[in-house]
């Protein structure tokens, strides 16, 4: 979907370049006989109509060079939502693991084991809090703060170690998912940087070919023409500072803890294992 800003634009573009269309040759000719170029003795004679056909080709390729950049730019926010709903699913896939897995070990473990071989406190949804959180819990499983068999329920057991080694599994993989997000994010920082780069310019070359038309046009005497191509000039307004900031919101922004909460973690009611 087009922008405000770049929309205006291509329609300034348009109305300049439909003005030098349409009485371009007329004018480029009236100029080679009123006001024919001085050159070398030996070099071709100037043509106001190539000069004319050229500042249409500057145009259009400013117009191409910011559809194309602004284009790209949009590509990249939708890689970048498509990356943090994946990310999401892995996000929501880590939390039920962690949840269930702690309380399965609050059950095996239920006098006071759950608090020491875990991280207390609610699993965040937050991607590096919770892949922070994951690798504590891991830590905890692989080297127990207590002696379990003190703790553990008769008739019950676990292998710590295939419990951590399922965890770290799930972090690596919302590692993963956090690393791709942060590379589309970048990426997409970049794309904006060349649209905007692209839409200055944009601005740059309506300003200048219209000027520049515009004085070929009232030096032919037809003012009424100049006038309109002047019009077409003038900037067209900037977006709001509220549009930029959502621009930028879309590129950097990242939930907040508050909006993602944390996972409820009811306790265990019956006795299970958590292998």
């Amino acid at each position: 979907m087009r922008s405000q800003e770049v929309y205006y634009l291509m329609q300034s573009g348009k109305e300049i370049r439909v003005a030098l269309e349409t009485d371009g040759d007329r004018i480029g000719e009236l100029h080679n006989e009123k006001f024919p170029m001085p050159v070398g003795e030996g070099e071709p004679a100037f043509d106001y109509r190539l000069f004319v056909q050229n500042l249409i080709t500057q145009l259009d390729s400013a117009v191409d060079r910011a559809v194309e950049a602004e284009d790209e730019h949009d590509n990249s926010l939708i890689r970048v939502s498509r990356l943090r709903d994946e990310r999401k699913l892995v996000v929501d896939e880590c939390v039920d693991k962690l949840v269930a897995t702690r309380q399965g070990l609050e059950s095996l473990y239920s006098r006071g084991g759950f608090e020491l071989i875990n991280v207390s406190g609610d699993t965040p949804r937050v991607p590096e809090r919770l892949h922070e959180q994951l690798g504590q819990s891991i830590k905890l499983l692989r080297s127990p703060a207590v002696d379990l068999r003190q703790n553990r329920v008769e008739g019950f057991n676990v292998d710590l170690s295939v419990v951590a080694d399922d965890l770290e599994s799930r972090r690596q993989e919302l590692r993963g998912s956090i690393d791709r997000v942060d590379a589309g994010r970048k990426l997409a920082e970049g794309t904006l940087l060349v649209k905007r780069e692209a839409i200055e310019e944009l601005q740059r070359t309506i300003l200048w070919v219209g000027r520049t038309a515009e004085g070929l046009f009232h030096l032919a005497g037809e003012s009424g023409l100049a006038e309109r191509i002047r019009s077409s000039t003038r900037r067209p307004p900037r977006p709001s500072e509220k549009t930029e900031a959502a621009a930028e919101q879309a590129v950097e922004g990242e939930e907040s803890p508050a909006a993602n909460g944390s996972a409820s973690e009811p306790r265990a009611s019956t006795q299970s294992s958590a292998s």
